[in-house]
């Protein structure tokens, strides 16, 4: 939650979850730092495996009941949700807490009110590697970009794909752009760096690792 009177908000949020009808007494909720990191427990034999439609409903019950009532007209309450996969083992929960801390400030500037951890693993992967064994994969490609781009917009540009999964209208709504400055920025990527990355998943996934690359960098 964003908010000025953040420990009440949390406070409130501790003493309403339990009144969903999504609420479990195996779920766990830890007041933190940035706001609530709830551990939300499935029954074993769900066939909702990977608790997606569980979540889905847990979260409009907490916009519909919870934020909307903590809002008001002057002042609504932001929030950002933040989702790691599944786990079965309570020794994992630091590590993931850790990456849900790195998703959290990586997607600062998003417009997205949920973010999923496994969208973004291409980016988590390379934070956690060494930058000199990711140099020499990136030396040609961030040459090329650094010599023929402005780097700001691509990076910009880059980062607005990936939040959107590549989709042009999406993009430009993230990047407050109009589509066709999208469309141009993206026809000067794909002519410098001779890839295309709206029609091929490997495309894509080396755009997003040459953005994060050189944004990690400066």
């Amino acid at each position: 939650f964003y908010s000025e009177c953040l420990g009440t908000i949390i406070q409130h949020f501790l003493d309403y979850y339990s009144q969903l009808s999504c609420f479990r007494h195996q779920d766990i909720l830890l007041p933190v730092e940035r706001g609530i990191f709830l551990l939300k427990s499935f029954p074993r034999d769900s066939q909702d495996s990977y608790g997606k439609e569980a979540l889905n409903d847990c979260f409009r019950q907490i916009k519909e009941g919870f934020i909307a009532r903590e809002s008001t007209e002057e002042q609504p309450l932001s929030y950002k949700f933040f989702v790691a996969p599944v786990q079965t083992s309570f020794l994992h929960y630091q590590r993931i807490y850790q990456n849900l801390l790195w998703l959290a400030s990586y997607q600062k500037t998003s417009m997205k009110t949920t973010s999923y951890l496994t969208d973004y693993l291409i980016e988590l992967l390379l934070e956690q590697s060494k930058k000199e064994l990711l140099a020499p994969l990136f030396h040609y490609d961030i040459q090329l970009i650094r010599e023929m781009l402005d780097t700001h917009s691509f990076t910009e540009t880059c980062q607005g794909l990936a939040q959107t999964d590549m989709k042009l209208e999406a993009a430009a709504g993230e990047l407050h752009l109009h589509k066709n400055s999208v469309i141009a920025r993206l026809k000067k990527i794909k002519d410098t760096l001779t890839i295309n990355p709206i029609a091929s998943p490997n495309d894509a996934a080396l755009l997003r690792c040459l953005a994060f690359y050189l944004t990690s960098s400066t």
